[in-house]
């Protein structure tokens, strides 16, 4: 190898040597890898995304944007899909938030629903916990006492919006997860 601008030349082209750039190759090679493949996967009830019309700082929109900003993988089926447009389209008259929600879909990794054996009063709420378990998603966010009242269905956790934020921030903290996150905001 011969040294010139600071750089090592090898047999297959340039190394940089400098801080930033190991800093930044290790970032790229080693976290940034770790950091996706923990990617917790979630199903959001339709009822979160309308209740994320609350603002900003809501917990469902807090939720909702960290899918956006890929923290969270959502998972949906096409009937959860389909459920999702036509309610949203109806009920959410802030034209931001139905962007972010088209965005949430589009982003939201299509999966095949599960046959779930569990009485709900409500026929409709089946849907969203199959396809929870068929997306083998770690929680059901919703609001909807039908669901909530089953607690735990087939390793999937089911918790109010606020509840899994709560969850979201003690598992980010124990993880030091606050620091990963600024370190990929800061090499994008």
């Amino acid at each position: 190898a011969s040294a010139d601008r600071g750089n090592l030349q090898t047999n297959n082209g340039w190394i940089q040597h400098d801080k930033f750039d190991i800093i930044f190759n290790i970032w790229q090679v080693v976290v940034l890898p770790l950091y996706y493949v923990s990617m917790i996967r979630v199903v959001l009830d339709t009822n979160v995304l309308i209740n994320a019309e609350r603002g900003e700082f809501s917990h469902p929109k807090r939720i909702l944007d960290l899918i956006r900003n890929h923290q969270l993988e959502a998972v949906i089926t096409h009937a959860v899909q389909r459920e999702n447009e036509l309610i949203v389209k109806r009920l959410v008259k802030d034209k931001n938030l139905q962007g972010d929600i088209r965005e949430y879909v589009a982003l939201a990794t299509e999966v095949k629903p599960v046959d779930v054996d569990v009485a709900i009063d409500d026929d409709e709420d089946i849907k969203i916990l199959a396809a929870a378990v068929g997306g083998k998603a770690k929680f059901l966010i919703t609001d909807d006492k039908h669901l909530l009242d089953i607690g735990d269905y087939a390793g999937v956790r089911i918790l109010r919006p606020s509840e899994f934020w709560q969850w979201w921030q003690t598992e980010q903290d124990s993880r030091g997860a606050t620091w990963t996150s600024w370190m990929g905001d800061l090499f994008r």
